[in-house]
């Protein structure tokens, strides 16, 4: 590797860089023009006058290259140096830490080698278009830093009270007024900084300076990386003033009541504890005493101004004496009772044995600026009790217990978790909002009172942890610790403050895992927002949402659906791996249907608890759900299987990931227009032109040049109405006139006629579509389609219209009804119409005068092509007539669907169907009634006969009893084909009554079943064919017959299967049932039965096959749901 070259710009003293080193050269130069001919690494310039533009020259000439500053701190200069682009580097940066101004160019080299088009941190926040919205969204104090410290930017919190942000802007970070504290505060932000940039997160407390007052604050410093090289700096802060507040004043508090120490002593630390709480300056208890003067006598005190211990007060000349007479907490926001030195009172009165016992008493030398507030009330109300419970030794029990109740609502107040450790590391408290957490985290059941309990013992999970190295620094050195830390067992960071006291600890914890969870989700949304921007379609962009639902807010079941303007629905367009595993297919919702729909048309996010919807949505496993509009582009669904539902930090990490797919999305639609016309002239093969909005061209196709004839360079700037008809002119500038009143983004599709050279008019249909581009409505495009040939067909369909048999209607299916375009002279004849009036007037008024409408029947027609016809009844020329409506969709117009509606009169085959019905009803019934009297009459003569006689007799009943048979066998096929609905019931049980009835009249049979339960539909009529073919079985399988039923379930359908080992039903018996050869006198089924099994299969939507060369017969029918039984 060849050496580098460092240039130090030096005017009366050198730059402090080493001369020699063993891979780089240093060379010292005094002016800009000495630096051409050296090709630098990097320059190292040492501040003097006029030196702004001497380093905004070098920086134009080299941009690329690492320029550093260097000499006294100066605000001034690190804003400028910012602006510039250029790294400042003072000499105070360097104090106190392991760096120098060598190790910074080398570091600059480095990171110029490694990265030579890496981008300032401050240009890349600026080109990044939602950095603003992400940055101010947090309710932290945030600010942003240059590796070097410099301050880049910081958001409206840490702002507040700041009258200019140029103020800040450019000065490193420790020199902020923020920091007028002290050098040791300046100093640890300073180390903070300098361990960022070694890839370290620092956190730690301290004070700050805001609005003139001094401050807690919370502070994390998170570095930013980028190929492992630090590009700058987070410093996000959290104001914990009154959280400290509250927590000292307790711990202060608790160290008080559990010092072993007199009455006295006790009650007068407790007295202090509550002037600091309450910025007072005077504290004192007085006892009631009858032998004094005034009535009262001071017991403890707390104050340089407070009333000596011993010394007499009035009752009736003092707010005692009030606060006696009171109650509850008296306070006085100004008064002058006290003299000119107290001016300010707070006071309550102590109760012993249930009798007023005196009074504790605060006081201030100013007047209070706003009332006592209800927690202070509540801290002077926790100091009477604790005072009380000190002086009531009989009934000290009691008293601790009431105590500890108004320390538990004090400590529940604040949204910490506290508890209270003594020196062998038992509890001495636990309040309600810790008690929850110690639970999960301890080994077994705790009670309300833990009191006594060991910490490690009950939680040996902590054992080894950084919880219980901190715990243990804090008891050995008696210094408070502050630390975040990650509980595995529970999976919850926490944030820990731990204060020590000679009699153990006090530790306030907060779960902060939304809070690290918002802080990751921020970041992951930086690179997401750069993968969105860098997206060439939506598709693209749908999939990266869709992705960044998942690794960025951690939930399984997202969609991204993209609304469909032609189609008006909202259409799944990509789908996370559980969505399409764990759920059925997605469907599409128009605008306002459903959760989904009806966040989109409202434009605002809504949770499944709050849609308002007849039927809210519940999918799979999802118990939560939540839908964000994309702009006017689609939604976003995220939902979860936790029954918690969508955490609140989660809802707006994923309205920030919607803003940024809303843009996005809209961006893609523009890129994607834009490729549109510019692929304009890559596609030859098309016949396309522009014109601006006056009507001039601006581009043409090559093929649509040579089809009309002229010479490109000619028709380049020529009115468009050149080339067309004078009436083609007009219909296409109202068509393009409509275009632009609606600034429509889709197209309209015109017949005209082109004009060639020749002279020649070209029949075309021409696409006409607005061009649009960031700046508006630049002009239109037009698609040119020969229409030559479609002449031609329109020619021979006519032809083919007007001779077809059949009445034929040509109409649109319009908002007030289906309107005739023409009619074919069938459909004249038919109906008595006439041809040439027809066209224009309502069908339903022109012949469907029974009080039905072609409406409802031909608007049914809503797909594409052929559908099924309908059976209709319309007055015809000859009388009422039974037709079949066939309608064929063929197109759509400006007016709507277009529809060929094709009668067929089906008068006569009605008639003769009803005939053979009548017939066969006729037939079966004097069959079953000739077979009854048959019967009856056989069986008396059988009676009155023996030997051959009565086997003659018993013959002919034998016949007699089939041709009965036969009469219900053929009852039960005009049910089947008469397709009657009836109850579905159990396949198993339908079965099981066949075997069961089957078994009693042949014993000799062996049955084996195997049928699941599965519903099927018209159990009753499902019996009559699965008994004839078990009875069938039966009587045909010889003297022991075995017969086999099984059934499975196939996908949507049953398959029962009946095998017998008796002989098989003849191959030829099979062909004429089966279809396979036609009925003939010498081709026919010798019975029933299996027609009837065929027919019975039919009706049922289902199907009867052959096995086993003829020896298994198999049905296969629907199943029907629950639901639909």
């Amino acid at each position: 590797m060849s050496p580098k070259t460092v240039v130090c710009f030096d005017s009366d003293t050198a730059t402090p860089v080493p001369d020699t080193s063993a891979d780089t050269e240093i060379k010292r130069v005094t002016a800009v023009a000495e630096i051409d001919s050296l090709d630098p690494d990097c320059i190292v310039y040492q501040i003097e006058d006029s030196w702004e533009s001497t380093v905004a020259t070098m920086r134009d000439a080299w941009p690329d290259v690492p320029i550093i500053l260097t000499g006294s701190a100066d605000p001034r200069v690190g804003a400028v140096a910012s602006r510039l682009g250029v790294e400042y580097a003072p000499d105070a940066a360097f104090d106190g830490t392991d760096e120098s101004l060598w190790s910074r160019v080398e570091a600059a080299i480095e990171t110029d080698e490694s990265d030579e088009t890496r981008v300032p941190l401050s240009e890349r926040i600026d080109a990044d278009p939602w950095f603003e919205a992400i940055f101010e969204q947090s309710t932290a104090f945030v600010s942003l830093l240059d590796p070097d410290g410099t301050l880049v930017r910081a958001n409206e919190v840490a702002l507040a009270g700041v009258d200019d942000e140029a103020e800040l802007v450019g000065r490193l970070f420790w020199e902020l007024p923020w920091w007028d504290i002290g050098d040791s505060i300046r100093d640890r932000v300073r180390d903070a900084v300098a361990r960022a940039n070694r890839h370290e997160t620092v956190s730690f407390q301290s004070q700050y300076c805001r609005d003139g007052q001094i401050r807690e604050l919370e502070t994390v410093f998170r570095p930013i990386v980028e190929d492992e090289t630090v590009i700058g700096i987070i410093a996000a802060g959290h104001d914990v003033t009154g959280h400290q507040r509250n927590q000292n004043a307790l711990r202060d508090l608790h160290e008080a009541a559990a010092a072993d120490v007199e009455i006295e002593e006790k009650l007068s630390r407790l007295l202090g504890v509550g002037c600091e709480y309450l910025d007072l300056g005077v504290g004192f208890a007085t006892v009631l005493d009858e032998e004094t003067e005034g009535g009262l006598q001071v017991y403890a005190a707390a104050g340089d101004g407070a009333p000596a211990v011993g010394n007499d007060i009035s009752i009736a000349d003092s707010h005692c004496g009030e606060t006696l007479e009171a109650d509850g907490v008296v306070t006085l926001e100004e008064t002058a009772r006290y003299g000119p030195g107290l001016r300010s009172y707070v006071g309550g009165t102590v109760v012993v044995d249930g009798e007023p016992f005196g009074t504790l008493c605060f006081a201030g030398e100013e007047p209070r600026s706003k009332p006592f507030d209800e927690t202070e009330h509540e801290f002077v109300e926790l100091l009477l009790r604790w005072a009380s419970y000190e002086l009531e030794r009989k009934e000290t029990q009691r008293k601790r217990a009431e105590a500890n109740e108004t320390v538990e609502r004090v400590l529940d107040r604040i949204d910490d978790g506290f508890f209270g450790l003594d020196s062998d590391w038992e509890f001495t408290y636990l309040n309600e909002q810790g008690h929850e957490i110690i639970q999960a985290a301890a080994r077994e059941e705790i009670g309300d009172d833990i009191a006594g309990e060991q910490i490690w013992e009950l939680i040996p999970d902590a054992l080894g942890t950084a919880f219980e190295r901190n715990y243990r620094a804090a008891m050995q050195t008696q210094s408070s610790v502050s630390f975040e830390e990650y509980y595995a067992p529970l999976d919850t960071w926490f944030e820990v403050r731990v204060h020590p006291s000679e009699g153990g600890l006090s530790v306030f914890f907060q779960d902060v895992t939304e809070r690290k969870i918002y802080q990751e989700g921020l970041n992951g949304l930086l690179s997401t927002t750069e993968e969105l921007m860098a997206a060439n379609d939506q598709e693209t962009v749908a999939a990266t949402v869709r992705d960044a639902a998942e690794t960025v807010l951690g939930l399984s079941y997202s969609a991204v659906r993209l609304y469909d303007e032609e189609r008006d629905v909202l259409r799944p367009i990509a789908m996370s791996d559980a969505v399409v595993e764990e759920m059925s297919e997605r469907p599409v919702y128009g605008p306002g249907e459903s959760l989904v729909g009806t966040a989109f048309e409202r434009g605002e996010p809504i949770a499944d608890h709050e849609y308002e919807g007849d039927e809210p949505p519940r999918y799979g496993p999802v118990e939560r759900a939540l839908v964000l509009p994309l702009g006017d582009h689609g939604t976003l669904s995220i939902g979860t299987d936790d029954e918690a539902g969508i955490s609140g930090t989660d809802q707006t990490l994923a309205s920030v990931l919607a803003a940024n797919a809303a843009a996005a999305l809209a961006k893609a639609e523009r890129e994607t227009q834009l490729r549109q016309y510019r692929a304009i002239h890559e596609n030859i093969s098309q016949l396309v032109y522009v014109i601006d909005n006056q009507g001039y061209l601006r581009e043409i196709t090559d093929p649509l040049v040579d089809w009309l004839g002229y010479d490109r360079e000619e028709m380049i700037g020529e009115f468009v109405g050149s080339y067309l008809s004078a009436d083609a002119l007009a219909s296409g500038q109202e068509y393009l006139q409509t275009l632009y009143e609606k600034e429509s983004d889709g197209s309209r599709t015109i017949e005209t006629t082109l004009v060639t050279a020749e002279g020649e008019d070209l029949p075309v249909d021409i696409e006409v579509s607005l061009l649009q581009t960031e700046s508006g409505i630049e002009g239109s495009i037009g698609v040119v389609r020969d229409r030559s040939e479609l002449e031609a067909e329109r020619s021979r369909f006519s032809s083919l219209f007007g001779r077809a048999p059949g009445a034929v209607v040509d109409a649109v299916l319009t908002d007030e009804g289906p309107i005739v375009r023409r009619v074919n002279p069938a459909f004249a004849e038919t109906f008595g119409v006439d041809v040439d009036t027809a066209a224009g007037q309502q069908l339903d008024e022109l012949i469907a005068d029974d009080g039905s409408s072609e409406t409802t029947r031909l608007d049914e027609f809503v797909g594409e092509g052929v559908d099924d016809p309908i059976e209709v009844k319309r007055e015809a020329t000859d009388g009422q007539r039974t037709f079949l409506l066939q309608a064929v969709r063929y197109g759509v117009s400006e007016d709507g669907p277009l529809v060929f509606g094709i009668y067929t009169d089906i008068t006569e085959r009605r008639t003769n169907e009803r005939r053979i019905r009548m017939l066969n009803r006729v037939f079966r019934h004097n069959l079953a009634n000739t077979g009854g009297i048959i019967q009856g009459h056989l069986k008396m003569l059988a009676d009155e006969l023996d030997g051959d006689q009565r086997r003659y007799v018993d013959s002919a009943l034998e016949a007699a009893n089939r041709i009965e048979t036969i009469a219900e066998k053929i009852r039960s096929i005009e049910r089947a084909l008469s397709r009657e609905s009836a109850d579905s019931g159990d396949l198993a049980d339908v079965v099981g009554r066949v075997v069961d009835d089957t078994r009693a009249d042949h014993p000799e049979a062996t049955f084996e079943t195997a049928v699941p339960s599965m519903t099927v539909p018209d159990a009753e009529l499902l019996e009559t064919a699965v008994g004839e073919l078990v009875r069938n079985a039966a009587i045909h399988g010889g003297d022991t017959p075995r017969i086999q039923v099984t059934g499975r379930a196939v996908d949507a359908t049953v398959q029962l299967r009946v095998s017998d080992d008796g002989p098989k039903i003849p191959e030829r018996e099979r062909a004429v049932v089966s279809g396979e050869i036609e009925i003939t006198q010498l081709d026919h089924s010798r019975g029933l039965g299996l027609w009837l099994v065929y027919y019975v299969s039919e009706s049922l939507d289902g199907t009867m096959r052959f096995e086993d060369d003829g020896r298994t017969v198999v049905l296969e029918l629907p199943r029907v749901d629950d639901e639909e039984s």
